[in-house]
């Protein structure tokens, strides 16, 4: 008996043992299962701020674009865009190697980048609204071109004419020249009566 009570003992040991390690296991596959999920609710918010972070920097860099051949058709400067654009396509190829990837910190380059983009429009109107007077300045010239060209050809038309009339009094005088003897001649009285 025992050996029957030193087996049940043994037994109930072993059975307390083992499940003291099942409740072990089960305590550290918890835990564990726990941290992995922290550990994916982290790993998947960061994901989301990088990729948020990635699509607004894409979306500055078509609006910057858009703006430097925006401003180049105006005829405005575009170096200073030409800069920040190349600061920002460094901050996009850093973005994708930075392990210690800070959202605050992209957050105010963007802030950054969407204030020079709100200033720039504020250019870009002005150079609007200065292309809108040149263009309308450039029409009132061309019209005044066109007035002073018309006068022109009329005065041209009018010399052309005078030129005409001109050539034919001098013919008819000359034919009355040599038709009348006293014509050309000073020897006239005040009586308008020839004497030769």
């Amino acid at each position: 008996m025992e050996t029957n009570n030193n087996n049940q003992t043994f037994f109930k040991i072993a059975l307390g043992v083992t499940f003291g390690i099942i409740a072990l296991l089960a305590y550290l596959f918890v835990g564990a299962r726990n941290e992995t999920v922290e550990l994916q609710k982290s790993l998947t918010m960061k994901v989301e701020q990088l990729s948020t972070t990635q699509i607004k920097l894409d979306s500055i860099d078509k609006v910057l674009t858009s703006k430097i051949e925006e401003i180049k058709v105006l005829g405005g400067n575009v170096t200073e865009l030409e800069k920040v654009k190349e600061q920002l396509e460094a901050d996009r190829k850093k973005l994708k190697s930075d392990f210690h990837f800070s959202a605050q910190k992209y957050d105010a380059k963007i802030k950054e980048y969407e204030n020079f983009l709100a200033v720039k429009d504020e250019d870009i109107r002005k150079l609007k609204e200065e292309n809108g007077q040149l263009t309308v300045r450039a029409k009132t010239l061309e019209d005044e071109k066109k007035v002073v060209e018309d006068e022109n050809s009329s005065l041209k038309t009018e010399k052309v004419t005078l030129t005409q009339n001109l050539a034919d009094y001098s013919a008819k005088n000359e034919e009355l020249a040599k038709g009348n003897p006293c014509f050309g001649n000073e020897s006239t009285t005040g009586s308008g009566l020839c004497f030769v």
